[in-house]
């Protein structure tokens, strides 16, 4: 079912838990469309002129656009080619295609006809759309195709795509011939066509072909897999809002707009369409609509910087955010983007890797740079992207990591589910390309010594010079900085002394003067010769704009085809200057000055080091050389395991849907999905930043990384690994932490467990868990003991005792610990000592392994074992970022007990974003406050009680106010309005979200909408306090009739159950199969919450099933009458249950906790003032009828435990008269 990882079956697991239709979806960015149109249907979705379409108009139109291609039998297998800028129609394709189940080719708008019938015929496009600007170059390439064909052509569908903003003629002459109308051809569809999501998350989404510096394009093909995490991986990395307004300078053609097409509608944010790029239009979006973000190549910020006054709109209004990929921008361009507002991410990736998939990650120590510096830095190529899995720099032959010394020249290769699924109906390169089981990109770059990679050339630009490596993009680099030079490119020339000297190829700014060309170019000369090695200098300087592909690429293949028409350099001026001269004549005159010859070694960049000096870096060229050897020899093997997986493939029953390849997934293409992937990053990515904090105690993301493999490996050097579960019994402290990576690294289950349970209960989950591990905190390890003699007593010759480790705590009394010790515990620092820190753990083979078991909360007295997967683990880790809007770097206050769903997921989460974690091991007001004033506090987590605690905070606990906003995320029942009306005016932003423990924790948010700023108090607070839409990592969620599974109607009355289905949904309760049955009946996760769905689609809770309380034969819920009881100004915390009642059957019942100075002195004056209270609030029959006053019972995430309640109110005996 879906897909599993290839050879799944070899792990053993704690479970047998199967995937159904309530746990496991395929994984497409189809899903973000879906929820845009309901968590914002009126926000602009795309703007382009006059046009202008909401989400929920853009989900229409995308049906409309599935639903006619599949009444015309285009679906599955079916190729739909789009020729166009960009437009509106051209982002409604990214949808709509592959909602028919086709799979979508966006073609490059600056190819000549003849390239273009290639790619129709070679990707057998069944239906071409086309911009009536661009319909005559469709109708020559269907001509050249017609001929080439003859009998055998099929004529496409021929769809011409109208534009407002363009002269009607070329429209019109489309349809003269006979071509469809785009908007006529989607008024054919139904706009709520019932798409269907790939029954395969592998099956094809895009097809695009190499950028056209060959001449030789290959068709990459991107499945919905890859496409769905790099939508993700794309908008985290830049650290996107909800609802960025995006300009579109970057052409949607160009690997599907770097995956922004789906990435702006998972975050719900605007494009703004340019047909044509020019600085004015740039400038004029930025100004006229919002803009937040935007895409480009290097050649497009030249033209922003070297704009006419005229055409510049500056200060800007607001700091833009740009993403720049490929070849770095120049220092002074980074310089000049700077100063005018901009800030600059640099990327690089290829179309085979979905775009870019590294970025040089900024580090704040750099700010304190000087700008050359920062520059330097910031021109690297960097780290990987979350969502790619593996980047090095390789040595080609060997395939061994080349040394991180910023000299060592290796191929760049990639590894992970952002690697293609290979070229279409092209195995020779196929098997060149994933040799070795990586993408082979075919650059060149070095590793320095952080770790950030750098591109030095491609294999086929390396200038070969006297037999030395001359870097083209190094020269290119000093070329730029010249004042006159605007573009520069340089290739290898041939040279009648060298072999090959370098060539610029040179475009000089407007205004500079060209008079004089021979001088200009002699005066470019003379500036490179003082900034490199004389070898390195151009022998020749040509003048002219430079061929560029549609993406600004510059075409160098047609600039080696001058250089060759030029012929051979006659004399190289190479030799001209005894101190410019090459490498070889500088060791010779070096060899005759020194009285003792020194050993001279010749570097790849032509520099001599003295004998002494580090070995440095091996020739480009040998390299070369080499990677196309050590290629050759893996073809062979390569082909014949791709054949082997084929086989497999098929075996498993994936050939269910037709596709248009059948590319199988391979060791470079597909890994299992696992958050343990983030924590390797963030120690590459920021070594030295904060990871886990705790009193004295800090740890950086480096030694997190080497405890955690420390932990793991000593796990594992005991035989805990698959299969086996490690339990913890700790509050917030940095063991816990490492546990949610170290015991899965070993390939373990982490069972974090509820330090609140009584020893009883802790006894049946380590024997329910078959607990092989226990690590267990100092303070509670009298608690683990008592647990284990239980078991011990219950299984009497059958119990083994598991391994017992204790963490000791620097900021506790040590007598806990010494006891440990001395009734033989392991202490957990010296447990650790017995790993290796460098440890190579391995991903799960299969992502469904399971990673975390959780219990159920404990408001029941049967704990039920919830197990979660890698895959969602993943899943839901990054959808708590971007559902949150975390940035990179985000400092994270642990309030919420990290044993609670695994902390919601962003013990995982805060590894993903390089952020830190501030540990609590006792959640007081006066900490909180402490921890945001002192430790730069961005967010935290907690329930409804941690709120109300801190809102309550003597004025001796609390520091006011607050240094900057504080981000808190509350789940579960709503906090009542007037504790988030005060969070807000002390300076907290509250998220309001929903979940449990099978889904995750919070899988739901209520996202807030910009227009409920300007509604009153009460407004805000009501809509506020709903539970809202599901998260980006939940593909289903409706309120339903339990009975017919019907959905209920969207009134905000019909009560039905709250229901959910995804990735974002557990794997099952372990050991359960009833439970099972009832949770996963129907193919959806029944919640056993009660619920409405309003008109605009968000959820909102109502009630537990069991906590509806019937009295004289209605309904009524609990949450609502405990809204009214949290309103009374005496009130801190309530809690309403059923109590049986003579006349009506039950009636409500409150237990209140009345606020610290309230007069409790006349107990039933009091409880009359809050049912007068409620009665002006509620209906009368909702009115409590007793309200008891006392402390409320609560599990360790402060949920109030209701059943305690119930038996409470069951000792009261029945309510005699009831006041109705």
């Amino acid at each position: 079912m879906g897909s599993p990882g290839h050879g799944d079956a070899a792990e053993r697991d704690i479970d047998d838990l199967p995937r159904n239709d309530a746990n496991y979806t395929a994984l497409t960015p189809l899903w973000f469309l879906e929820r845009a149109a309901v968590v914002h249907p009126d926000r602009a979705a795309v703007v382009h002129g006059p046009v202008r379409y909401t989400w929920a108009e853009t989900y229409r139109r995308c049906r409309r656009l599935a639903s006619a291609l599949a009444q015309r039998s285009v679906g599955p297998g079916c190729t739909v080619a789009v020729i166009a800028p960009n437009v509106p129609a051209l982002y409604e394709a990214h949808f709509g295609v592959p909602m028919s189940g086709a799979v979508v080719n966006c073609v490059n708008i600056r190819l000549n006809a003849e390239t273009i019938a290639f790619l129709l015929d070679h990707s057998v496009a069944e239906v071409v759309m086309v911009d009536q600007e661009f319909f005559t170059l469709a109708e020559e390439s269907l001509k050249i195709l017609a001929e080439k064909k003859k009998w055998s052509f099929r004529p496409p569908i021929l769809i011409v795509i109208g534009d407002p903003i363009c002269d009607p003629k070329p429209l019109q002459y489309a349809l003269g011939r006979g071509a469809i109308e785009y908007e006529e051809f989607l008024n054919t569809g139904n706009p709520e066509f019932a798409w269907k999501p790939p029954k395969d998350e592998w099956q094809s989404i895009a097809l695009g072909y190499t950028s056209g510096t060959t001449s030789s394009p290959k068709g990459v093909v991107l499945h919905h897999r890859g496409a769905y995490v790099m939508a993700l991986g794309v908008a985290m990395v830049w650290g996107m809002p909800e609802g960025a307004v995006y300009l579109w300078t970057l052409p949607m053609f160009h690997c599907n707009g770097w995956c922004y097409t789906w990435a702006l509608a998972a975050m719900c944010g605007t494009n703004i369409c340019l047909r044509q790029v020019s600085p004015k239009a740039i400038y004029s979006g930025i100004v006229n609509h919002g803009v937040t973000h935007m895409c480009a190549a290097p050649v497009v910020f030249n033209n922003l910087i070297n704009a006419p006054a005229s055409e510049t709109f500056l200060p800007l209004p607001r700091v833009v955010n740009i993403m720049v990929a490929g070849a770095a921008p120049t220092p002074s361009l980074l310089a000049a983007l700077s100063v005018r507002g901009f800030r600059v991410t640099h990327t690089y990736g290829l179309s085979e890797t979905y775009g870019p998939s590294t970025v040089c990650a900024w580090k704040p120590e750099w700010d304190s740079l000087p700008l050359e510096e920062r520059s330097r830095l910031h021109c690297r190529q960097g780290v990987r992207y979350a969502a790619l899995e593996g980047l090095d720099v390789v040595d080609p032959k060997t395939m061994a990591p080349v040394a991180a010394d910023g000299k060592s020249y290796g191929e760049i290769v990639m590894r992970g589910n952002a690697v293609m699924k290979g070229y279409l109906k092209n195995p020779k390169a196929n098997a060149e390309a994933f040799a070795g089981g990586w993408y082979h990109s075919g650059d060149l770059g070095v590793k320095h010594p952080d770790g950030y990679i750098e591109v030095k050339d491609r294999m086929k630009d390396i200038i070969i010079s006297g037999g030395e490596n001359i870097s083209s993009l190094e020269v290119e680099k000093v070329l730029y900085a010249h004042p006159a030079v605007l573009e520069a490119s340089v290739v290898a020339r041939a040279d009648e002394q060298w072999g090959e000297s370098p060539c610029a190829f040179v475009t000089l700014k407007e205004g500079a003067d060209s008079s004089d060309e021979a001088a200009v170019a002699g005066d470019i000369m003379r500036f490179c010769r003082e900034r490199m090695p004389g070898y390195w200098v151009p022998k020749s300087v040509v003048f002219g704009p430079l061929p560029k592909t549609a993406t600004g690429k510059i075409k160098k293949h047609e600039l080696r085809t001058k250089a060759k028409e030029l012929g051979p350099v006659k004399k190289s001026r190479m030799a001209a200057d005894p101190t410019a001269s090459h490498p070889l004549l500088i060791a010779l005159a070096a060899t005759l000055l020194q009285p003792t010859p020194p050993r001279l070694i010749k570097t790849s960049r032509g520099i001599s080091h003295l004998s002494g000096s580090p070995v440095p870096s091996q020739s480009l060229a040998s390299h070369a050389r080499r990677l196309r050897a050590g290629r050759g020899r893996e073809r062979e093997r390569e082909r014949e395991r791709e054949r082997e997986r084929t086989a497999a493939a098929a075996a498993e029953g994936m050939a269910a849907e037709r596709d248009i390849d059948d590319l199988p997934r391979g060791d470079a293409n597909y890994t299992a999905l696992t958050p343990l992937w983030f924590l390797e990053r963030a120690a590459l990515a920021h070594p030295a930043r904060a990871s886990v904090v705790h009193g004295p105690v800090r740890y950086t993301w480096a030694d997190t990384y080497r405890r955690c493999r420390s932990l793991a490996s000593a796990l594992a050097r005991r035989s805990i690994g698959h299969g086996s579960t490690v339990a913890v019994i700790a509050p917030n402290i940095p063991a816990v932490y490492e546990a949610h990576f170290g015991v899965p690294m070993a390939g373990a289950v982490v069972n974090c467990v509820n330090i609140r349970l009584n020893a009883p209960t802790v006894a049946f989950l380590l024997e329910h868990s078959s607990a092989e591990v226990v690590i267990v905190d100092q303070e509670f390890f009298s608690l683990a003991e008592d647990s284990l003699r239980i078991v011990a007593e219950q299984k009497k010759g059958a119990f083994k005792q598991p391994l017992l480790i204790v963490i000791g705590d620097q900021t506790c009394d040590p007598a806990p610990l010494r006891n440990a010790l001395s009734k033989g515990a392991i202490e957990y620092e010296d447990f650790l000592e017995t790993g290796d820190p460098e440890f190579a753990w391995k991903p799960p083979q299969d992502e469904w392994k399971s990673i975390a078991l959780g219990y159920t909360s404990g408001t029941t007295s049967n704990p039920k074992g919830v197990v979660l997967h890698h895959r969602g683990a993943y899943l839901m880790s990054l959808s708590g970022a971007l559902v949150w809007g975390m940035n990179e770097g985000a400092v994270y206050l642990w309030t919420l007990p990290m044993f609670h769903c695994n902390g919601w997921c962003y013990t995982w989460t805060l590894a993903a974003l390089c952020g830190t974690s501030i540990c609590l091991r006792q959640v007081t007001a006066k900490a909180i406050f402490s921890a945001i004033a002192n430790q730069g506090v961005t967010h935290f987590c907690g329930a409804p009680v941690v709120l109300n605690t801190i809102v309550n905070a003597p004025p001796a606990d609390a520091i006011l106010p607050l240094p900057r906003v504080v981000n808190v995320m509350t789940a579960g029942a709503a906090p009542p309005p007037s504790v988030l009306a005060s969070m807000s005016k002390l300076g907290f932003r509250i998220t309001h979200t929903y979940g449990l423990s099978e889904t995750y924790g919070p899988s739901t948010v209520c996202a807030w909408k910009p227009e409920w700023d300007e509604l009153p108090d009460d407004e805000r607070a009501r809509l506020h306090a709903r539970q809202g839409i599901r998260y980006v990592g939940l593909e289903g969620l409706d309120v339903v009739d339990p009975k017919t599974m019907a959905p209920v109607p969207a009134d905000g009355s019909t009560l039905g159950e709250i229901v959910m289905r995804g990735n974002g949904v557990m794997k099952g309760y372990l050991k359960n199969p009833k439970a099972n049955a009832e949770a996963f009946e129907n193919g959806w996760f029944h919640s056993g919450d009660l619920g409405v769905k309003h008109a605009d689609g968000y959820i909102e809770v109502k009630d537990r099933a069991k906590d509806i309380i019937i009295s004289g034969g209605e309904n009524i819920s609990s949450l609502e009458v405990e809204k009214a009881v949290y309103q009374h100004p005496a009130v801190l915390e309530a809690s309403v249950v059923a109590r049986a009642d003579e006349q009506w059957g039950e009636s409500p019942c409150a237990f209140v906790t009345p606020k610290d100075g309230v007069d409790r002195s006349d107990e039933v004056a009091l409880a009359g003032d809050i049912m007068r209270f409620c009665r002006e609030r509620l209906p009368g029959y909702w009115v409590p009828k007793s309200v008891v006053f006392g402390p409320l019972p609560k599990t360790a995430t402060g949920k109030i435990k209701k059943h305690e309640l119930r038996a409470k109110a069951k000792e009261l005996g029945p309510v005699r008269k009831s006041r109705m």
